[in-house]
């Protein structure tokens, strides 16, 4: 990951944007790699990586802390490609995992 540095401060007049990663508000002049930390998976059924409702990406409870550090956005394509990716890996894991379960007797 590159190294994350803070730019100069931000201008007082310029917009404040909402990140759909963390949901903070930022300046594009405040933004840079490290700043928003975050859950790209979804949150509910962990699955295979332990019992009860965790994040898909990392199997975290939802009060704790993201597991990915990058740049705040207002893009929603990027935050929803990663998600539908993670639920079709679960699903799999999920089905694999139950047909192993059916097959031990």
């Amino acid at each position: 990951m590159p190294p994350t540095s803070k730019p100069d401060g931000a201008d007082a007049d310029e917009q404040k944007l909402v990140c759909v990663n963390c949901v903070q508000e930022f300046t594009e002049a405040a933004n840079y790699n490290g700043a928003c930390c975050y859950h790209p998976g979804a949150y509910g059924r962990a699955g295979l990586i332990k019992k009860g409702n965790g994040w898909s990406c990392c199997a975290r409870e939802s009060n704790e802390k993201g597991c990915v550090l990058g740049r705040h956005t207002t893009e929603f394509e990027e935050h929803h490609r990663l998600i539908e990716d993670m639920e079709k890996i679960m699903k799999r894991a999920n089905a694999r995992a139950s047909s192993l379960k059916g097959s031990v007797h």
